[in-house]
């Protein structure tokens, strides 16, 4: 099962066009999860902790990650991390490095392209109870399962950050 990448709703799958696609209720086609899709994530970092993401929708719902979502159709990768970073955890962000660009199982045959940057924020974060549910800082030792093999992403930044 497939589930829509603007509101997280259940998208089976239909054909459209002659071609299987998720297909929301609300939204329509999901063709971007047909072929490998074009995301980022942020690892916010300050005082030796990452800021995470408390997921309010599917997938991993419930479960911690980085900041980050889909780039839409001619939006700079930078660009879209600075929008996620805000829209998920209401932080404006100074992007200081590309940590590094890789690829991550979303579901069964499906594949995202990763653009992950390392950041930092003087703001407070607060979470925007539609895609996330919570905001927290967590060190090294404290992190949480998470999901799309974030794991080693978020230690390369803690580790890039000096921390």
């Amino acid at each position: 099962m497939s589930f829509c990448p603007s509101c997280g709703s259940p998208a089976p799958a239909a054909l459209v066009d002659g071609v299987e696609v998720p297909c929301c209720p609300v939204h329509g086609a999901a063709w971007r999860l047909v072929r490998t899709g074009s995301t980022v994530e942020v690892a916010v970092v300050r005082s030796g902790r990452v800021l995470l993401c408390k997921r309010a929708t599917e997938p991993y719902a419930g479960c911690w990650s980085l900041p980050g979502g889909f780039v839409n159709p001619g939006e700079a990768p930078e660009e879209a991390a600075r929008r996620e970073a805000r829209e998920e955890a209401g932080v404006e962000t100074e992007l200081i490095a590309l940590l590094g660009l890789y690829l991550s199982s979303y579901r069964k045959d499906e594949w995202l392209t990763v653009a992950t940057y390392l950041a930092r924020s003087s703001g407070e974060p607060v979470a925007d109870g539609k895609e996330t549910s919570a905001v927290a800082w967590f060190s090294e030792g404290e992190l949480p399962f998470l999901p799309w093999n974030q794991e080693e992403r978020v230690r390369a930044a803690l580790w890039r950050a000096g921390c």
